[in-house]
């Protein structure tokens, strides 16, 4: 893990993303605020070095940023939902959920080189329906 403290005080702890992870998570302060796909981890650590760097907490406090890679698996816990609740009847935030990760998935299955990710990418299209078996 790397850890950086910009001049304000505030501090980005970062994680590669782990073979088999699909998507990369940042959490500010504890809270989950964007989730993109795995391939957007570089762009994702630049921007949160960039907002620790440029941001003084309302209450002085300085905070924490964390990047990390997840897998499905992970994710679904920081959503709170579990895979069948993922897969049945999405409406309102879950079907945004759902088309943020078919389109993630079809980006990994675009772009990634590691075959272990792309096979995970494509079980998880096919079990929620967004690829054809």
């Amino acid at each position: 893990m790397t850890t950086l403290h910009s001049r304000n005080g505030n501090c980005v702890a970062a994680l590669q993303p782990a073979p088999g992870d699909l998507f990369v998570v940042v959490l500010i302060a504890g809270k989950l605020a964007l989730i993109r796909a795995v391939q957007d981890y570089e762009q994702l650590l630049g921007l949160a070095i960039a907002f620790a760097d440029g941001t003084v907490a309302p209450n002085g406090v300085p905070f924490t940023i964390k990047v990390h890679g997840v897998s499905l698996a992970e994710l679904l816990k920081y959503q709170g939902i579990t895979r069948e609740d993922f897969i049945a009847d999405m409406k309102g935030e879950e079907a945004d959920f759902r088309a943020l990760s078919v389109q993630t998935c079809r980006e990994v299955l675009r772009d990634s080189q590691d075959a272990a990710v792309r096979r995970d990418a494509h079980d998880l299209l096919v079990g929620i329906g967004g690829l054809a078996a």
